[in-house]
Order: C-alpha cells, then sequence, then structure tokens
C-alpha cells in the first residue's frame, strides 16, 4: 500500500531540512514524497533540491511549481491532485515526524481495518499555551454520529496535519481544501467529520508539531476574524448539506468559535468593528433547535444565548459586554 505524504513548502528554510530527512527516516518504505513549491521567497527549494541530490534510498519523490504563491490550502489541493498513493498524509514544512510515524498509522488498515482515516496523537513544542489533544481511546470508531460528535467535543484536534487518510474518500467527498482562507483547518476537519463513516485512533505521538513565533495563527489580524466568521458560515451550511443532527455539541462548536473570536479582538487589541460580521454571520448562522430545557442545564451557554433574542446591534453591546466581563474575571482569577 503507497502512502503519499504531501509537503507544500513556502519561506521554512531553517526548518525544511529537518522535515524532509523525518521523512526520509520513515521505517515504511512504500512512500511517495509530493513536495509542493508555493514560490517562497526564501531558498527553501534550492535547500530540497540539494537534500534530494544526494539521497539514495528509495522513496518516490515528485516536486511540483506553483506560478505563484497560492497559499496553504491551494498546495495541499496540488498534492491531492498529483498524489498515486492509496492513502494520503499531510505533512507541514515545519513540523517534524517520528521515524515509525507511518508504519503506526498503517498497521490497523494492513491488518484489514478498511477505515476512511487513521488519526495518532502529537506532541507540541515551543507553546505557551495548550493545544488541543487527542482524547479517545486506541482503536476503530464506526458510524458518522459517533465521529462528528466526537469532534464537536473537541476529543480530537482539527489541525489536517498526522491523520492517513484514504484518497478515494477525499475525491468522493471532495474533501478540498478551502483557498484563500486562514484557519482552513477548523473547515476541512469539521467537513471530513461531517464525511467519515469511520476512523481508527493510535495513542501514540508520531508528530513533532512546532509553534513559531512569525506564524500566522500566532498574529491576530482583521484577516483572522474574517476567516473564522467565513469558517462558521460554511460549517453552518456543511450541518444543513449533510442533515447532521444538531445537538448541544454542534452548537457549542459554532458558539464557541464566535467566542473566541470576541475573547481575541479584546486580548490581541484589535481596533475595527466587528459589527458587521456580528450581523451578517455571527448573528445570522445559529443553531435554533436546541431547547431551552438544555440551555438552562448550562448557565455559561445560556447567558450567551440571550443576545440572540435581542435587536441585532443590542446583541452585539451584548456580546461585547459579556466579552468584556469574561475577561476581567479570567483576569481577576489570575492575579
Amino acid at each position: 500500500m503507497k502512502v503519499s505524504i504531501i509537503i507544500p513548502v513556502y519561506n521554512v528554510a531553517s526548518y525544511i531540512e529537518a522535515c524532509i530527512q523525518s521523512v526520509f527516516n520513515q521505517t515504511y518504505k512504500n512512500i511517495e514524497i509530493i513536495i509542493v513549491d508555493d514560490c517562497g521567497t526564501d531558498n527553501s527549494m534550492e535547500i530540497i533540491e540539494k537534500i534530494i541530490s544526494v539521497y539514495k534510498g528509495s522513496f518516490i519523490i515528485q516536486i511540483l511549481h506553483h506560478n505563484q504563491n497560492q497559499g496553504l490550502s491551494a498546495a495541499r489541493n496540488t498534492g491531492i491532485s498529483h498524489a498515486t498513493g492509496e492513502y494520503l498524509y499531510f505533512l507541514d514544512s515545519d513540523d517534524t515526524i517520528s521515524v515509525d510515524c507511518i508504519t503506526l498509522l498503517t498497521a490497523p488498515i494492513l491488518k484489514g481495518n478498511n477505515v476512511d482515516f487513521v488519526i495518532a496523537d502529537y506532541q507540541v513544542i515551543g507553546a505557551t499555551k495548550v493545544y488541543p489533544p487527542l482524547l479517545l481511546n486506541d482503536g476503530i470508531i464506526t458510524e458518522n454520529s459517533n465521529i462528528i460528535n466526537s469532534y464537536c467535543q473537541k476529543r480530537w484536534y482539527p489541525m489536517a496535519v498526522n491523520k492517513l487518510i484514504k484518497k478515494d474518500f477525499i475525491i468522493q467527498n471532495k474533501l478540498f481544501f478551502k483557498e484563500g482562507l486562514l484557519h482552513e483547518d477548523e473547515l476541512w476537519s469539521f467537513l471530513l467529520a461531517s464525511s467519515a463513516k469511520s476512523m481508527y485512533v493510535i495513542k501514540d505521538k508520531t508528530y513533532f508539531y512546532y509553534i513559531r513565533n512569525n506564524s500566522i495563527t500566532t498574529h491576530i489580524t482583521r484577516r483572522n476574524l474574517e476567516a473564522i466568521a467565513t469558517i462558521i458560515k460554511e460549517i453552518r451550511q456543511i450541518i444543513t448539506d449533510h442533515k447532521i443532527v444538531t445537538n448541544y455539541h454542534t452548537y457549542c462548536l459554532i458558539e464557541e468559535l464566535k467566542i473566541s473570536s470576541f475573547i481575541k479582538k479584546y486580548k490581541c487589541n484589535c481596533r475595527f468593528n466587528l459589527y458587521d460580521i456580528y450581523k451578517t454571520i455571527y448573528f445570522k448562522n445559529r443553531i435554533t433547535d436546541i431547547t431551552f430545557r438544555t440551555l438552562i442545564k448550562h448557565p455559561n451557554k445560556f447567558l450567551w444565548e440571550v443576545q440572540y433574542h435581542l435587536p441585532v446591534k443590542l446583541g452585539y453591546y451584548y456580546c461585547i459586554s459579556l466579552t468584556k466581563l469574561f475577561l476581567f474575571y479570567k483576569g481577576s482569577k489570575i492575579s
């Protein structure tokens, strides 16, 4: 069984050699490496060409070039369209994988588990905050309702990396990344969870996820918050298109994305008005069939829900006030 490892490359000269070498060191031997050059401005590709020129292994290596910078989503999509492996694996070019990564992820499939995707745990390096852990137990999970509920409960992480995914499943379900969008993994992983009927969980840490100070996800701008608004709208549409039975967990997923964006606005001191986003996206794209009895059991969610029963302008200021109150309370708890 061939596995295609897709590595988008853009301005990662300091990290790319470690990334590529971690792939060369894999104990699993039927691997195709797909490197997508997304037109960076540093010498990343020169480093890659030098590494490949002295490579003596048996892995197939494809180097694909974009004519201009198109972003991470487009680079991954290019990799998907050119991959010849039965299963695909996304690896970011500033991260690394364990030597037995692909061996461990392919093991359940080679033992006869015909699953849509396999997920393993990961280790975060260089972070000052907690990243979403893998909370599921080892083994197979079947039925889409179990998969989507576990995702909405944040029992598995939204990053696209460190998942071995059947290529036919990706093509049939049109699991391509939305281009031109920041935080694209949030949307893609929800679509993955909405489409999959089976997944296999491995608790081994097979991926080393490095947090860089200059990463686009560590700086919050207006574009970041607009991207979250787009993701909320798209997730709401996926729920409708896939006829997903909405429950408290899917409700929380959407509303917590909204909460986090307002919190980031104040924590990062972004000085612009969110009202237009709130009015056109946040206020309209919500789950309305959560019962009062359910909400009353969760006071924090009940307080948040009140905004939607007010006129939109008043709801906006109510939302901002809740955000300030949360930050004040959090600050007082820390001090």
